[in-house]
C-alpha cells in the first residue's frame, strides 16, 4: 500500500529529515507490536488473575474490573492492535478505581 504524503497531514514529503520520519512513525503507529507474553506480563503486574480458557485463550479478572478480559494467541505471537488497546484500557480502568478508593479512604 502506497501512502501519499499529503494524505498524512504533513505539508511536505516526510523524507526530508530524520525528525519528520520519526513523526510519521508516531502518527501511523508503526511501532513494533507487543507480544502476547508482554500483554500477559502487563496484566500480572496490574494484579489481574489468569483463568485458563479453551486452546490458546486465557481469561483475566480483577476485583475492580467489571467482567473479564480474554487474550488469545500463543505467547510468542504478535498481539493485534485491538488486544493491546483492550489490555491498556482494562489496566487504566483498574488504576482509576484504585485512585478513587484511595481518595475515599482519605476523606
Amino acid at each position: 500500500m502506497r501512502l501519499h504524503w499529503n494524505r498524512l497531514g504533513v505539508s511536505h514529503p516526510p523524507i526530508c529529515c530524520k525528525c519528520d520520519i520519526l513523526g510519521l512513525i508516531k502518527r501511523l503507529d508503526l511501532t513494533m507490536p507487543k507480544t502476547i507474553r508482554e500483554l500477559k506480563q502487563m496484566l500480572v503486574r496490574a494484579n489481574f488473575t489468569e483463568i485458563p480458557g479453551k486452546g490458546s485463550h486465557t481469561n483475566w479478572i480483577h476485583p475492580l474490573y467489571a467482567g473479564k478480559l480474554t487474550v488469545s494467541g500463543k505467547d510468542s505471537s504478535d498481539a493485534k492492535r485491538y488486544q493491546e488497546k483492550d489490555v491498556q484500557e482494562a489496566i487504566q480502568e483498574v488504576e482509576e478505581k484504585q485512585r478513587e478508593n484511595q481518595e475515599d479512604e482519605q476523606i
